[in-house]
């Protein structure tokens, strides 16, 4: 069997490299002929990467071990080049569609913007091959999709394209809420992991926004036989899996300012250095306060360029 992990591009992109591509250098127009114009400066710059380099995080890192467990292939759904492969060579660049106050949305003038539109149009400028077609093309290809809501809202369109003869070579990642918005005819792909995973002992604690990237590594690790895989067999030992696991009990933070935070970073950096994930969960389970990833994120960077 052929393994391929679909996960999503991300925002926070490997540091110390050229000048940002942005959509502001664009000229209004159709969503074609944006997403034609995108397309091309981004070929014009000179300075690349690829794909598994430039995008950085938690979520990137989890997904690198399934793959290694699987000796599966890498793609990455992005916003900006549509389905790519983790070789692919790409600029800096900054757009997303899942913002609203980013420039894409302005530049699209022929209609109202719509995501699943500019991604259907960034893979046909890119000719990209769609997931219906892979999964035609290789009889023994298993395609693993793990995405969250604002990525699977983004290619509806393309699972919509999937019939039920391809969906048991699917598997879906993603929260018990978001594989309520799966096309009918995928749904029995969605592999049944559930809060319990992130309760007390988890085998891979994190955050929420790189849960449907851990469940893929512990799918892929535990779950799986990648000799003799089979969807059914599979949810059966995930469901096992969970009843064995607790939700984590209700917890009440206390917000605090962001000076604050600031001043619990800095007792722990005097003590020892600690990475900014590790932090989090310091300033959530054992100092019970309230604050969000980005929002932390923003607040450790800001710290650590002060201290250095």
């Amino acid at each position: 069997m052929q393994f391929l992990i679909i996960t999503s591009c991300t925002r926070r992109k490997r540091t110390g490299l050229p000048s940002t591509l942005t959509a502001n250098q664009l000229l209004p127009g159709s969503h074609s002929s944006v997403s034609d114009q995108w397309i091309k400066l981004a070929q014009e710059k000179k300075e690349k990467v690829s794909a598994d380099l430039l995008y950085i995080g938690r979520a990137i890192n989890e997904v690198k071990i399934a793959a290694k467990c699987l000796s599966a292939k890498v793609a990455f759904a992005s916003t900006g080049f549509g389905l790519i492969d983790a070789k692919t060579e790409l600029p800096n660049y900054d757009l997303t569609v899942a913002d609203p106050t980013d420039p894409i949305r302005t530049k699209v003038v022929d209609e109202a913007f719509s995501s699943q539109l500019w991604w259907k149009c960034v893979n046909q400028s890119r000719k990209n091959k769609r997931l219906v077609d892979q999964l035609k093309d290789s009889p023994d290809l298993i395609i693993l999709l793990s995405l969250s809501k604002a990525y699977l809202h983004l290619i509806k369109q393309e699972l919509e394209e999937i019939t039920t003869e391809y969906a048991n070579r699917l598997r879906v990642f993603t929260s018990p809420d978001n594989h309520k918005i799966l096309p009918e005819s995928i749904r029995s792909s969605y592999i049944p992991y559930d809060e319990r995973f992130d309760g007390l002992g988890s085998p891979i604690p994190g955050t929420r926004s790189d849960y449907p990237q851990r469940i893929l590594r512990h799918f892929a690790e535990f779950i799986i036989k990648k000799d003799t895989p089979d969807i059914e067999s599979e949810k059966e030992l995930v469901l096992r899996t969970m009843s064995g696991m607790k939700l984590r009990l209700k917890v009440d933070r206390t917000k605090v300012s962001d000076e604050e935070i600031k001043n619990m970073i800095r007792t722990h950096l005097e003590k020892s250095k600690i990475s900014s994930a590790k932090m989090l969960r310091v300033l959530r389970d054992d100092l019970l306060i309230s604050c969000e990833q980005k929002r932390f994120a923003n607040i450790f960077r800001e710290l650590t360029m002060q201290l250095n």
